[in-house]
C-alpha cells in the first residue's frame, strides 16, 4: 500500500532533527560572537593607545574591565563605565546611579561587537571635572560611534556651559560631526547613521581638525579657546541636545598627536570595529 503521511514517530524525529539544528546554529553564532570578542580584547590589549603619552581617559566597550559582569547582557543597564587607561593612577570611570538616565548594553552591534546606546537623548554619562582638556590645552580625541536623528546639534561629550565661552563640546547632527567652542564651531559632513572612527584635533596655535574613517574632513585656524573644566559628561542632561544612538570607544589625549601616531590609533580601531580607514 502507498504511503501518502509521515507516521508520529517521523514526523517526532524530524522535529528532533530541526531543533538540533537550530540549536547547533544558534550554538554556532554564539562561538562566533565570543571570538570576534576575544579579538578585539586582544586588538585593546595590544593597541598602540598603551604606549602613548598624555592619555587621559581611555572607555571602550569589549574589555572585562569596562563593566561590571552583571552588566554585561544584552539590553542591561550601565550604572559604570569603566576607564581602562594604564598609564593613570586614577581611573576615570563614567557613572550614572539614576537608573532612569543609565544607558543599556547592546551585543552584537557592530562586526559582532557590543556598543552602548543611549536612548533618543535620556541617557548620559556623568565625568569628573577637567576630564575633557581645559582652557587653552591642546587636545586628539577619538569617538567610535553610529548616530540616530538629531533635531539640532546633539553632544557625544562636552564640558562647560552650552550658553557661554566655557564650552567644548563633540556634537553630531544629522549630517554632520562638530567640535563646538559656541562661538567658534567646526563642522564635517558625516553618514553618522553608520559606524565610523571620528578624530578631534586641536592644536594651540594651529587650530582644529576633523578626521572621518582617516581622511581630513575639515580644519580652521581657532584659536585661543577659553573652555572650563566643569559640567563633564556622555550624552546630555537635556533630552533635546542628547544622544540617540550607539558608542564603542572614546580616548581623550592631553596634545595634539603627531600624524603618525594619530594613524597608528585610526589603524587600531579600523580592524577591531570593521571600518575602512585610508
Amino acid at each position: 500500500m502507498k504511503r501518502t503521511a509521515f507516521s508520529l514517530i517521523e514526523l517526532s524525529v524530524v522535529i528532533l532533527i530541526i531543533a538540533v539544528l537550530a540549536v547547533g546554529i544558534l550554538q554556532g553564532k554564539s562561538l562566533i560572537n565570543k571570538s570576534r570578542l576575544h579579538a578585539a580584547q586582544l586588538q585593546t590589549a595590544q593597541s598602540p593607545v598603551h604606549d602613548s603619552e598624555n592619555l587621559i581617559a581611555w572607555w571602550e566597550s569589549t574589555s572585562e574591565r569596562s563593566f561590571s559582569a552583571a552588566e554585561t547582557s544584552n539590553n542591561s543597564t550601565i550604572s559604570a563605565w569603566n576607564d581602562i587607561n594604564s598609564k593613570s593612577l586614577v581611573a576615570i570611570n563614567l557613572t550614572q546611579n539614576n537608573s532612569s538616565y543609565q544607558p543599556i548594553y547592546k551585543t552584537n552591534v557592530s562586526s559582532g561587537l557590543p556598543m552602548i546606546y543611549f536612548k533618543s537623548g535620556n541617557s548620559y554619562f556623568n565625568i569628573a571635572d577637567n576630564t575633557v582638556p581645559k582652557g587653552n590645552t591642546s587636545y586628539t580625541i577619538f569617538i567610535v560611534g553610529k548616530f540616530d536623528s538629531c533635531a539640532s546639534s546633539c553632544n557625544i561629550l562636552t564640558s562647560g556651559a552650552a550658553s557661554s565661552s566655557d564650552l567644548n563640546a563633540f556634537q553630531y547632527t544629522n549630517s554632520a560631526v562638530k567640535n563646538d567652542w559656541n562661538s567658534s564651531s567646526l563642522s564635517a559632513t558625516a553618514s553618522v547613521k553608520d559606524v565610523h572612527i571620528y578624530s578631534f584635533t586641536y592644536s594651540s596655535g594651529l587650530g582644529r581638525k576633523i578626521f572621518i574613517d582617516g581622511t581630513q574632513a575639515a580644519s580652521d585656524s581657532a584659536n585661543n579657546r577659553t573652555s572650563t573644566g566643569v559640567s563633564n559628561y556622555l550624552g546630555s542632561t537635556s533630552p533635546a541636545a542628547g544622544i540617540d544612538g550607539y558608542l564603542g570607544e572614546i580616548i581623550i589625549f592631553e596634545r595634539n598627536l603627531k600624524t603618525e601616531e594619530r594613524k597608528s590609533i585610526e589603524k587600531y580601531l579600523s580592524r577591531k570595529w570593521g571600518v575602512a580607514v585610508n
